[in-house]
């Protein structure tokens, strides 16, 4: 009786399936990230493999199925390689082709030739993705339990099938929920933030919401001299841009802000932190640390904002940069030449997804005139 559920379950596995790739495409769309477009495209034509086997026996549309799940690999596969940025990975993709086309050209009976076939397709695909998940776990050092889960279950799954260990009403109900698994795991928005290796970028905590929309442009911060208020704000900013999946860099001139005020707020490992003090240049890549040291040179401030909003453009990424402040770079380079660096770069931050926060802190100013020039260059004044 048991085996009567074998064509309903595998429909409903099949329509599960298809099913992933109407949210992932709308997951997509929200956050232009490649990877959910091929996985999406990979679930649905693994979908359709599933539904096309509903029947009996070798048939055209059973070898079309086959196909269909072949692309849908290649797909997967194409996704992982674009998300971690290793594009390499697609020479992988080149097995499964090349597997299938040594057995069609072997001189196997037709029986033999098409079981052979089937183990390639239903066991080597699961465990190149598993593998891959795998390594990008070691080597990212990024949580993806559920992923290893769910396509363990799924490599597990067909080759009890493979070698007939499980009935097969039972591995579409597995293969339905190691599928929910994955797609769970798959969702999260940490998870599409795991192209950015932190060694070479930024960091940003564990994002529990997407941000879509560009955010870039240059906002002014007008605040008193008490520096309570400014903790305060940077960290109420710092932590709703990690829920966010917003990248924060701090940058602060002449240590106005000290690794210890971050660590006292236990913002640390939620912030790229930058000290811009005279003499601090390093030999180190930008990036290549969460904490840097730059040297009280504005060409080299330029070159700091050019990286950052030419890596958020590439990877889609919003990012604050909050400098404090820009009062003491004015009272150490002069007005004119800060207003002047100022203006060279709005272009390149209104037409980007990185924010400029700066700290102005009137007081400190006799002039109001010098006030008055840098407010008006921003797109916003927020006043503490």
């Amino acid at each position: 009786m048991l085996a009567d559920l074998e064509i309903p379950v595998r429909f409903l596995n099949g329509l599960v399936t298809v099913g992933f790739f109407f949210h992932l495409y709308r997951v997509y769309k929200k956050t232009q990230r490649r990877f959910y477009l091929y996985w999406g495209i990979g679930f649905l034509l693994y979908g359709l493999n599933i539904l096309m086997r509903i029947g009996e026996g070798p048939s055209f549309s059973q070898w079309l199925a086959a196909f269909f799940l072949l692309g849908g690999f290649i797909s997967m596969i194409g996704g992982i390689a674009d998300l971690v940025n290793r594009i390499s990975l697609l020479y992988v993709v080149l097995i499964l082709p090349i597997a299938l086309l040594v057995l069609l050209v072997s001189p196997f009976p037709e029986v033999m030739l098409v079981e052979r076939i089937g183990w390639v397709i239903s066991i080597l695909p699961f465990l190149i993705i598993f593998l891959s998940f795998l390594l990008i776990q070691i080597n990212f050092a990024s949580s993806i339990d559920l992923l290893l889960v769910g396509w363990g279950l799924l490599l597990l799954t067909n080759i009890a099938l493979a070698f007939n260990a499980m009935e097969v009403y039972f591995v579409d109900v597995m293969a339905i929920f190691a599928k929910i698994v994955i797609f769970v795991g798959m969702i999260k928005p940490s998870f599409s933030l795991l192209v950015d290796d932190l060694k070479e970028y930024l960091i940003a905590g564990n994002p529990t919401a997407y941000v879509s929309e560009a955010n870039g442009g240059v906002s002014l911060i007008s605040t008193g001299v008490d520096r309570s208020a400014v903790f305060d704000w940077i960290v109420d900013r710092v932590r709703d841009n990690s829920i966010k999946g917003v990248r924060t860099i701090l940058i602060s001139t002449y240590d106005l802000i000290s690794v210890n005020d971050l660590s006292s707020r236990m913002i640390e490992d939620k912030v790229y932190f930058v000290r811009m003090i005279a003499g601090g240049r390093s030999a180190k890549k930008i990036f290549e640390e969460n904490i840097m040291q730059v040297d009280d040179d504005l060409n080299i401030l330029e070159l700091l904002f050019t990286d950052v909003v030419t890596y958020s453009n590439e990877r889609k990424l919003n990012c604050d940069i909050i400098l404090y402040s820009i009062s003491s770079l004015i009272h150490n380079h002069g007005w004119r030449r800060m207003y002047s660096f100022l203006l060279s770069n709005l272009t390149q931050f209104k037409s980007s997804r990185v924010r400029l926060l700066l700290f102005f802190i009137p007081e400190t100013h006799e002039d109001e005139s010098e006030v008055k020039r840098f407010e008006a260059v921003a797109d916003n004044v927020v006043t503490l």
